[in-house]
């Protein structure tokens, strides 16, 4: 029996409507969905399948993916994908996608048989070492891969790692894979085999034997915005709605004062000192406080916000979500507010990304040209050292100008020597 084909585009232009009105996201998000669920379409239509439904979805992952565990999902694509059929097909049973699948951090590795003994008991010596719970979950992601692909290929002892399996591993990776988790992965498989041969377990150091991944990074050129250009952005947004109020000052702590997109999702009311019109924070990504004046336009849009469009809530963090029960914005939430406010703008991006750090390349810039000394910027957008600040200097076309070096002239006799026309 063939699929229904009208039935399921209906069911696509529905939940798709849903997505951009009840659940706010962008068109882009929206748009990939779609191609998501239009792959299914095509696969369901090749197998004479009618309805779709999880036992269609979990086979269709399990031939395409090889997995249909969302854990086991190795590509950030696989999971979009996963994501967007099981929404739909969430949406198709109760009208609703109120499910909220895990990131990262909050999934629980589990490690069985004996060469998961090992793991967990090289996990344990990391956790004695201090190491950060966020580094820990990073070991168990890339070493469950691991785990999966010697379940897969048959290997149930440490005794079988073999210089030879290891390169097979290597070469399992998508090529699509980015260079950094390959990068990632095959650093922490060889610590792990570093480990085995130290504790005694395997009597070769066959980490030496893994070959190291070497990426070269050429420096980009930071994406920044002229100053009439932040002020088109933050003219097109709406504050007389509370979303409005909430989005444009977000928008305006990275555009006046450099904020990274961490350090606003963790904004709290303890922060913002009032009496002294200042922000006193401790940044999310460095640990080093930073303390910056309260500006007038800043301080006025968070207190429009606050007064006006937050709703009731007993969050300790500014920002909030406006339907969602959690106590902060989620990343790609802030994300979204960026890119629909710089599509809303019409301001003409071309190559330029489009998210809170161009705003801070912005400000590093336009500091700059204003012959701001190098010091007093690191010290405004928190950096360590002034070291990360120069990565600001390529885009400083004011001051490279000035270290232009006149080109001497050449004499004619130059040109004349020889009969002239160089030698001809």
């Amino acid at each position: 029996m063939a699929m229904n084909l009208k039935s399921y585009n209906q069911l696509i232009s529905q939940a798709a409507s849903y997505m951009l009105e009840k659940m706010n996201l962008s068109p882009t998000t929206v748009y990939e969905y779609k191609l998501a669920w239009h792959h299914l379409r095509d696969y369901m239509a090749e197998h004479h399948i009618v309805d779709i439904s999880r036992n269609v979805s979990d086979k269709y992952f399990l031939e395409k993916f090889g997995s249909n565990n969302y854990v086991e999902l190795k590509m950030v694509g696989q999971r979009k994908a996963f994501k967007a059929i099981n929404r739909l097909i969430e949406y198709k049973l109760t009208q609703q996608m109120n499910f909220v699948y895990p990131n990262n951090n909050q999934i629980n590795y589990v490690f069985e048989g004996k060469i998961g003994l090992y793991i967990n008991t090289f996990i344990a010596t990391l956790k004695s070492e201090n190491i950060s719970s966020l580094s820990i979950n990073k070991y168990e992601r890339y070493l469950s891969i691991f785990n999966n692909f010697l379940i897969k290929s048959n290997i149930t002892t440490v005794q079988q790692l073999t210089s030879s399996l290891l390169l097979t591993y290597i070469q399992s990776f998508d090529k699509n894979e980015p260079p950094y988790r390959i990068i990632h992965s095959l650093a922490i498989v060889t610590r792990f085999c570093k480990f085995l041969y130290k504790t005694g377990v395997i009597s070769i150091d066959i980490s030496k034997r893994i070959p190291r991944y070497k990426k070269v990074n050429q420096p980009q050129i930071p994406s920044v915005y002229s100053k009439e250009e932040i002020v088109q952005l933050l003219s097109s947004i709406d504050r007389q709605t509370r979303l409005g109020k909430r989005n444009y000052a977000i928008i305006l702590l990275a555009a006046r004062l450099g904020l990274r997109l961490s350090d606003i999702r963790n904004l709290k009311f303890e922060n913002i000192q009032w009496e002294d019109n200042r922000i006193a924070i401790t940044q999310y990504k460095t640990g080093k406080g930073l303390a910056l004046p309260l500006l007038t336009d800043v301080g006025n849009a968070i207190y429009d916000y606050i007064k006006y469009g937050r709703q009731i809530s007993d969050s300790q963090y500014v920002f909030i979500p406006e339907r969602s029960g959690r106590d902060k914005l989620l990343i790609s939430s802030i994300y979204t507010i960026f890119l629909k406010a710089f599509i809303k703008s019409g301001i003409k991006t071309a190559d330029r990304k489009r998210g809170p750090h161009s705003l801070r390349h912005s400000l590093g810039y336009e500091l700059l040209q204003q012959s701001t000394p190098l010091p007093y910027v690191s010290e405004v957008l928190g950096h360590r050292n002034t070291e990360s600040t120069k990565y600001y200097m390529r885009i400083d076309l004011t001051s490279m100008r000035k270290c232009v070096i006149d080109v001497p002239g050449v004499n004619n006799q130059f040109y004349e020597q020889k009969g002239g026309c160089f030698y001809e």
